[in-house]
């Protein structure tokens, strides 16, 4: 006999909301597990290993993964059984350039868009974090510390997709900080409704014709069932630097349909982010982390700053945010992946431009 939080989780995939994840790899965490003892109800060990994917196309739900390395493989899209539940598959999903699928929703979706630019579907409502929408190489160009990329102009990616697209269904753009790689106004609606850390760059925003911005005027803001809470960050490893850098924020979100998210913005791990992980206890966290470095020093966390978060926080996933995208910075994606393996840092994760991550 099914038991009800079987019936319920077939309910969700039998009516899905419908929430566009877009193209690009997917990894997604979405199915919940079941302790009921039910024989055709995956068990929490096998939920940790394989991840689902609501296929519109079948009306069924279908995975797209891959076993790892001493497992042998599988056909890249196949229906889950009890076989593959069985078997050791790497917590990943890939869904080709190019499709169309949706997903049953329940929790957060994080797309990386590029640099520090995220699109966040959370508590129903959807989230542009720090726009950089600039047309590649058309930007500025950082003091580079490395001689061989100085001169070279930001962003040095494309955009994934056409601003269009990532702008689509957008409800709130939440913005930690003005700096060029974090708000440029390139393709933002004047409509757009902007919430910034505070009143100074809230102003300055307005002076660049935008209608609709507000500031955090506390320490948190609700925003339907959403609770955002500011929280402090250290834009740099000297106090020069920081205080050439400014006011920089991070972001605390909190909803009763969902797991509690940590956007650490652009900081070094200080103090203040150890105090932000033990009040919160975040299941996910986004750093960023390309160790972005000018002459005067350090502005962003390097490798060893990322495994100390990973430390002080192993309940949560982590992701590895703001990379490959401006001239003065010292890793790259492979650097964090390497340092991941080397490290056995199993709770990192490294999305590429326009990949989602469910959560």
């Amino acid at each position: 006999m099914t038991c009800e939080r079987q019936r319920k989780i077939q309910s969700l995939f039998q009516r899905p909301s419908k929430v566009p994840v877009g193209p690009g790899r997917l990894l997604a965490f979405g199915l919940p597990s079941c302790s009921c003892g039910d024989r055709n109800t995956p068990t929490r060990t096998a939920h940790r290993k394989l991840h689902y994917v609501f296929d519109t196309d079948s009306g069924g739900i279908r995975a797209r993964a891959r076993f790892s390395g001493k497992k042998g493989s599988f056909e890249p899209s196949c229906e889950v059984n009890r076989n593959m539940l069985k078997s050791g598959v790497d917590p990943a999903i890939f869904v080709p350039s190019g499709t169309d699928r949706y997903l049953a929703r329940e929790n957060m979706i994080i797309q990386e868009i590029r640099n520090a630019t995220l699109k966040i579907e959370y508590g129903n409502i959807t989230f542009l974090i720090d726009p950089w929408l600039q047309n590649q190489g058309t930007g500025f160009s950082a003091n580079a510390v490395r001689p061989e990329m100085q001169g070279i102009k930001c962003p040095m990616n494309a955009l994934p997709s056409s601003p269009e697209s990532i702008l689509k269904n957008v409800d709130y753009c939440l913005v930690t900080h003005l700096h060029f790689d974090h708000f440029s106004p390139d393709y933002l609606p004047l409509n757009l409704k902007i919430i910034a850390q505070n009143n100074e760059d809230a102003e300055k925003i307005r002076e660049m014709g935008f209608e609709h911005v507000a500031a955090f005027e506390s320490e948190l803001l609700t925003i339907g069932g959403v609770v955002i809470h500011k929280t402090a960050a250290i834009h740099g490893d000297n106090d020069e630097i920081v205080k050439r850098m400014g006011t920089v924020c991070g972001y605390v979100f909190e909803a009763s349909s969902e797991k509690c998210l940590y956007l650490a913005a652009d900081t070094i791990y200080c103090p203040e982010v150890e105090q932000v992980i033990r009040d919160y206890q975040p299941e996910a966290i986004v750093l960023n982390c390309c160790e972005a470095t000018t002459p005067l020093g350090g502005l962003i966390m390097n490798l060893p700053d990322v495994e100390k978060v990973c430390k002080a926080a192993p309940q949560s996933i982590v992701l590895a945010s703001h990379l490959d995208s401006v001239n003065h910075a010292l890793l790259t994606r492979k650097d964090i992946k390497e340092f991941a393996d080397a490290r056995d840092l199993s709770t990192i994760r490294v999305p590429e431009d326009g990949e989602c991550v469910i959560i």
